[in-house]
């Protein structure tokens, strides 16, 4: 027992003094383990960013490839996070690093997994060859590798896409603030304790000039101010050089304000010109009544004030207000309108408007004349030799284009239109469709034309329409189809027409079915030209009793010429506030019209113009036709009060 006892104790005793012999060596011999890790770190970085260029050598080749195989996306921040890790282990200063070494060297690992997320675009299922594949894609760059892409994986199956990269922003944030050893809420004390600079009390003003500053404008409410800021008042002079006032440095005694510059050029001016301010000419911004010449000097000036009579009292130089009241007299910022006022102009406008109206229809015109067609140009006829020898050569190389392909298709009708020549086939039972459609490049290439256009005939069996380009456009003129028998025999005194289609046939319209129309489109696609040619056929299809018109061109240069014209109601209108009382006329006459419609038991203005023809004590209404150009102008002026209108027309 005794013997049992005394040896652990010796074991002990032995413990004891090895303890203290490691202590002692501890002091006297210090360990450098995390110098050699900073020095491995650092030499690890140079080689990886060696790596980057693609050099030789046999070390440099295997480790990128190795880093690339791991964490993929990673590669990118593996050298900073190696240099960042060598110099937190070499700059320790005895304190305890390894949280931040670990949070370091994880950094390219969580971005290889959240570059795996963001643009991977390979779907790696779960299987035994997944570790290969992503070892083959992390080394070409396209995956997070197979550390960094099984963290991604793994967190995706849990987690969802969308909470995992989340998840991988927040963990690289935390990683950051460990590294760099920052904590969120000094991070905001330090924000929120920041230098703020502030303006210094203006100096009194100087009497010695006998002169006052520029009136200053009254103050508005308190807003934030810049942080950069330069005072123009003279301020006090005890700061030494050198210190910083905000962000400029204090401003040398040489260095003269603007105001300084200026008062010093109102001094100077008399004395550069030679000549004596006239004591009639007020200065708001002068205290002190300029000097007058004495009674007893010959007077030098000749004009209306050089002589004063001796009688009369000495001039007194009128009181000159001070500057609070000086301030009021400037220029007053724009004031907003209210919404209430606004309306109440736009009202106003519409008044004006309705009054112009009544005054322009209470007069008696003559009888409408229509203006001759001879005012309009005539299109010349091209060579038709030359376009029949072009539909010719077309239609034998599209049937031996179509043969050559094996497409079974009879050649039929052709029809030449404006700007493009329709050539028809007929297929054989059995050929489908898109056997043609697929070739309709082949054809362009076989026809020397930038495109084609393949699809089915309307209202034909069987029938399939190619549509070649022509070489020679010929331009439609507006008098062409004016005096075709598709507009003359056209019953609504509203019809407009807009040119012709692809088969050579006139397109006619009629504004009672199509009462709303927005026509939009680049610069130079046609617009205007479209709006002139709907003008320009309700002129030479209906009179005045049948259709009035209300122009509105913000632009003030497009529909100008057709001031003077009897259809219109008003002259064309150019001011914004006018166009928005004329729309809002349109408003109350629409309305003012729909309850006569109401009374009468009809639906339409053509049966109440019908009803108006059989019953004396009725009149004839004649359609209203809103014209505006450059919508978009108009809605930038007065954009409230516009939409109301064309809302409340457009939508009864």
């Amino acid at each position: 027992m005794a013997s049992t006892q005394k040896k652990p104790a010796k074991k002990g005793g032995s413990k004891g003094t090895a303890g203290k012999r490691s202590a002692a060596t501890g002091r006297s011999k210090r360990p450098i383990r995390r110098e050699v890790g900073g020095g491995v770190c650092l030499a690890l970085a140079v080689c990886v960013m060696v790596g980057y260029f693609e050099t030789d050598g046999l070390f440099i080749q295997l480790l990128p490839k190795l880093c690339k195989g791991l964490v993929g996306y990673g590669y990118y921040v593996m050298a900073p996070a190696l240099v960042v890790a060598g110099i937190i282990l070499l700059w320790h200063r005895g304190r305890p690093v390894a949280l931040r070494t670990t949070s370091v060297l994880l950094l390219p690992v969580i971005w290889g997994s959240l570059g795996h997320e963001l643009f991977c675009k390979v779907d790696f299922t779960a299987s035994m060859g997944i570790i290969p594949r992503l070892w083959e894609s992390g080394i070409s760059m396209t995956s997070g590798g197979v550390v960094s892409g099984a963290i991604a994986r793994g967190f995706e199956a849990v987690f969802g896409h969308i909470a995992t990269m989340i998840f991988f922003i927040l963990l690289l944030l935390g990683l950051l603030l460990v590294v760099f050893h920052r904590q969120i809420g000094a991070l905001w004390e330090r924000w929120r304790n920041r230098p703020v600079y502030e303006e210094p009390a203006p100096a009194p003003q100087s009497a010695s000039k006998g002169q006052q500053r520029p009136a200053e404008r009254p103050k508005a409410a308190k807003t934030p101010r810049s942080a950069i800021d330069i005072p123009l008042d003279d301020g006090p002079k005890e700061k030494r050089p050198g210190i910083l006032s905000g962000f400029f440095r204090q401003k040398s005694s040489d260095q003269r304000t603007p105001d300084q510059v200026w008062t010093e050029e109102r001094e100077e001016e008399p004395r550069e010109t030679g000549e004596v301010a006239s004591p009639f000419v007020e200065d708001p911004f002068v205290s002190t009544p300029p000097p007058v010449q004495p009674a007893a000097a010959p007077s030098v000036r000749e004009g209306p004030f050089s002589a004063m009579p001796a009688e009369e009292k000495p001039f007194s130089a009128p009181a000159v207000p001070s500057r609070e009241e000086a301030a009021p007299q400037e220029s007053e910022p724009p004031r907003r309108v209210s919404r209430a006022a606004a309306k109440a102009e736009v009202e106003h406008a519409a008044a004006e408007v309705g009054a112009e109206i009544s005054e322009n229809s209470g007069r008696e015109e003559a009888a409408y004349r229509y203006p001759p067609i001879t005012l309009l140009n005539q299109s010349t006829q091209g060579n038709p030799a030359e376009a029949g020898a072009e539909l010719r050569s077309n239609a034998k190389r599209l049937a031996d284009t179509l043969v050559s392909f094996g497409v079974d298709a009879v050649p039929g009708d052709v029809v030449r239109g404006p700007a493009i020549t329709r050539y028809e086939f007929v297929l054989e039972q059995g050929v489908k469709l898109s056997k043609i459609t697929n070739l309709a490049d082949d054809i362009a290439l076989a026809l020397g034309a930038s495109g084609v256009r393949i699809a089915p005939v309307p209202e034909k069996i069987a029938v399939v329409g190619i549509e070649v380009p022509n070489k020679h456009v010929s331009p439609v003129l507006i008098r062409d189809v004016l005096e075709s028998r598709t507009f003359v025999a056209h019953k609504s005194p509203v019809a407009f027409t807009v040119g012709r289609d692809i088969a050579n046939n006139d397109i006619v319209g009629d504004i009672a079915k199509l009462p709303h129309v927005l026509i939009a489109g680049t610069t130079g696609s046609g617009k205007s030209v479209c709006t002139n040619s709907l003008i320009i056929s309700l002129l030479y299809k209906s009179t005045p009793e049948e259709v009035r018109f209300i122009m509105v061109d913000p632009k003030m240069v497009e529909l100008a010429p057709y001031n003077g014209i009897p259809h219109l109601l008003i002259p064309v209108v150019t001011d914004p506030k006018k166009a928005a009382g004329a729309l809002q006329w349109a408003v109350y006459e629409m309305m003012k019209r729909y309850k006569t419609f109401s009374e009468m038991g009809v639906k339409k203005l053509e049966e109440y113009n019908a009803l108006a023809e059989r019953r004396e004590e009725l009149k004839k209404m004649p359609t209203v036709v809103v014209v505006i150009d450059e919508l978009a102008d108009l809605m930038l002026v007065a954009a409230k009060e516009v939409e109301e209108s064309i809302c409340r027309v457009a939508q009864m």
